[in-house]
C-alpha cells in the first residue's frame, strides 16, 4: 500500500502484540494476519503509538528500510491513517453481506428437528437444557409429522428453484432423530421422488447411534446419508455421563450402532465429544489409540458450552492443545469451536469469517416439529414459520438476528483480543445466559478461547 511520507499514521487500536520468548506474535484483532516479529520490528511499530508521519519519524530516528516496514505494516493493517475508522469499514462490509442474505443468495440448507425427545439422559445434554431454559417444548417435547416435513421440503424446493439453485442440503437432527425413523426415511424418499430430477441432494444426520439397526444402516448407506455421532470416552467413563433414559450405560449400544453402519458400508470417521469434569482426565493416550484403531480421522472435542467446568480456563486450554497433539500423532484432526479463532487468523477473505457460525450466514435454518423456524437446532429463538418462508430472509426479525451476531456488532466482544476471529463463539452460550439473567457461561467460554488462541499462537511462532 503506497503512502505519502507526510501522511499521519497511527498504530491501529486493534493490534495485539503477544510476547513469545524472544519473539512476538502480532496480529489484528479484527482482520487477523498473524505475523512473527523480532524485538526491533515491534519497537518500530510501537513508535506509531503516538500518531506521526514517516517523514517526522525519519528525522527523529535513523531506521533503515523504514518505507518498506511501513508498507508492510499498513497492508496488515497494523498501521492506519489517523482518520481511519476500521469499525465503520467492517459495518459497511456486514451490511453488504446482509443484503446478500436477504436476497437468499447464501441459502442451501434445510434442517429438520424430527424429535425433541431422546432415549439417552446425558448429564450435560445441551438440547434438553436449552429447551427447558427457553420453554421451547413446553409442556412436553414434540415429534415432527410427515406433513410438516413435506411442507418444509416443498417450501424450500420452490424457493430454491426460483433462484436457479441445483444443490440442496437436508439435515436431520433433534434430540435423537432415529426416534422418528419412519418420517426420516419417508422424507428422504419424498425428496428424491418429487425433486430428484432437479436437485442434487446432500443428506446428513446426527445421532447417538444406539438405535442404528442393520436395516437402518443399510438404508442410510444406500442413500449416501452422512452420519455424525458422539462418544464421551471409553466404556467406563462414557457410561458415567451418557446413560440411557433407564439409567443404563450406553457405550456398547453405541458401538453396536457403529458396527452396523460399518457393515453396511458407512464408516464413522468423524465424531464429537463433550468435555466435562467427569471425562476431562480420561481423554488420554488410550482413548486416542482406541480412535485410531477404529479409523477415526476427525474428532471434535468441545468443552461444555453452557455449564462451566470446575477448572481454570488456562488448564482447559492446555488440555485442548494437548488433545490436538495426541490426535495429530495418530493422524486424527482434533478441533472444535475453540480452535476456530486461531484458524480464522489466517483467512485472507474477511467475508469468510463475518459470523462465528454458518447459522448466521443465511446458509440455512431449522424447522421445529410445529413448523417454527430457528437459526440453530438447539435455539429457542423463533424467527418465523414455514408458512411464511418466502419472505423469511428479508424479514426484519431474521435480519436483525443475523446482524446482531456479525463481526463488530456484539457489544460484549468489542475490544477483545480475538474479536474478529471468535465473533462471539457459539451463540448458544449467550442465549442460555440470557434465559438465566447471567453472563457466566459466555464469559467462561471466552476465557477458554482466548487462552487456547494464545497457546496455539505461541506454538505457531515457536515452529
Amino acid at each position: 500500500m503506497a503512502h505519502s511520507g507526510d501522511e499521519i499514521l497511527k498504530l491501529s487500536p486493534n493490534v495485539v502484540i503477544q510476547e513469545v520468548g524472544r519473539e512476538y506474535a502480532v496480529y489484528h484483532s479484527l482482520y487477523g494476519h498473524p505475523t512473527r516479529m523480532n524485538a526491533e520490528s515491534v519497537r518500530v511499530l510501537r513508535l506509531f503509538s503516538d500518531p506521526r508521519s514517516v517523514t517526522s519519524l525519519q528525522r527523529e530516528y535513523s531506521i533503515e528500510d523504514l518505507d518498506h516496514w511501513v508498507q508492510a505494516f499498513r497492508k496488515k493493517p497494523f498501521l492506519v491513517a489517523l482518520t481511519a475508522d476500521e469499525r465503520e469499514e467492517i459495518r459497511t462490509i456486514v451490511q453488504r453481506e446482509c443484503g446478500n442474505i436477504a436476497c437468499g443468495r447464501r441459502f442451501r440448507s434445510l434442517g429438520l428437528v424430527l424429535h425433541e425427545s431422546c432415549n439417552f439422559d446425558c448429564t450435560y445434554c445441551i438440547s434438553k437444557k436449552m429447551m427447558a431454559a427457553s420453554g421451547r417444548s413446553f409442556p412436553k417435547p414434540r415429534r415432527m409429522t410427515l406433513e410438516v416435513a413435506q411442507q418444509a421440503v416443498d417450501a424450500v424446493a420452490a424457493y430454491c428453484r426460483s433462484k436457479g439453485k441445483r444443490k440442496l442440503e437436508v439435515y436431520f437432527g433433534g434430540s435423537e432423530p432415529l426416534l422418528n425413523w419412519q418420517v426420516l426415511q419417508r422424507t428422504i424418499g419424498y425428496c428424491l421422488e418429487r425433486y430428484g430430477t432437479w436437485f442434487d441432494f446432500i443428506f446428513s444426520m446426527n445421532t447417538n447411534a444406539s438405535l442404528m439397526t442393520p436395516e437402518r444402516a443399510e438404508f442410510l448407506t444406500n442413500h449416501h446419508v452422512i452420519v455424525t455421532t458422539s462418544l464421551d470416552g471409553l466404556e467406563r467413563v462414557n457410561d458415567t455421563v451418557r446413560r440411557s433414559a433407564s439409567g443404563k450405560g450406553t457405550f456398547r449400544r453405541i458401538m453396536t450402532g457403529w458396527e452396523n453402519l460399518k457393515n453396511a458400508g458407512t464408516n464413522i470417521e468423524w465424531f464429537c465429544l463433550t468435555l466435562t469434569d467427569d471425562n476431562f482426565d480420561a481423554v488420554n493416550e488410550d482413548f486416542f489409540d482406541f480412535l485410531s484403531e477404529r479409523g477415526i480421522i476427525i474428532c471434535s472435542i468441545e468443552p461444555d458450552i453452557i455449564t462451566p467446568l470446575r477448572r481454570e480456563p488456562d488448564d482447559i486450554a492446555a488440555a485442548l492443545v494437548r488433545f490436538k497433539r495426541m490426535g495429530s500423532a495418530r493422524g486424527i484432526t482434533v478441533g472444535g469451536m475453540w480452535d476456530k479463532p486461531f484458524k480464522n487468523m489466517f483467512r485472507t477473505d474477511i467475508l469468510k469469517h463475518l459470523f462465528s457460525c454458518s447459522v448466521f450466514t443465511g446458509r440455512g435454518f431449522c424447522v421445529l416439529p410445529n413448523g417454527d423456524l430457528v437459526s440453530c437446532i438447539y435455539s429457542g429463538e423463533k424467527l418465523g414459520t414455514i408458512s411464511d418462508f418466502r419472505s423469511f430472509f428479508a424479514s426484519p426479525r431474521y435480519l436483525e438476528s443475523m446482524q446482531s451476531h456479525a463481526l463488530g456488532a456484539i457489544p460484549a466482544c468489542q475490544g477483545c483480543e480475538i474479536e474478529g476471529q471468535c465473533i462471539g463463539g457459539c451463540a448458544l452460550s449467550a442465549e442460555f445466559d440470557q434465559y438465566h439473567g447471567s453472563t457466566r457461561a459466555f464469559e467462561y467460554r471466552c476465557s477458554v478461547y482466548r487462552s487456547v488462541t494464545r497457546q496455539l499462537l505461541a506454538l505457531h511462532v515457536g515452529d
